[in-house]
C-alpha cells in the first residue's frame, strides 16, 4: 500500500484512498497530512543519486588493469 502510494503519487485525496484496500483508520485520520506530504514530494526536484556500485567496479577494474592482473 505504501509503495503503491509512493509509486503513483496521487494528486488528489481520493487517489490516496484508492491506493488502500482496505483503508486503514490512520490513513483516513491523517489523509490531509499524507496528501500534503505527497504534494510536496511532487513539487520537489529530482536529485541525482550517487551510484557507489558503479564507482567501485570502475575503481576495481582500473586497479586490475594497472596491476596487469
Amino acid at each position: 500500500m505504501l509503495l503503491q502510494i509512493c509509486d503513483i503519487l496521487p494528486r488528489e485525496r481520493p487517489g490516496v484512498l484508492a491506493c488502500c484496500n482496505p483503508i486503514p483508520p490512520l490513513v483516513r485520520q491523517y489523509l490531509n497530512e499524507i496528501h500534503t506530504i505527497i504534494m510536496k514530494a511532487r513539487e520537489a526536484p529530482l536529485t541525482k543519486v550517487h551510484n557507489f556500485e558503479k564507482e567501485w567496479v570502475y575503481c576495481f577494474l582500473h586497479f586490475c588493469w594497472s596491476q596487469d592482473i
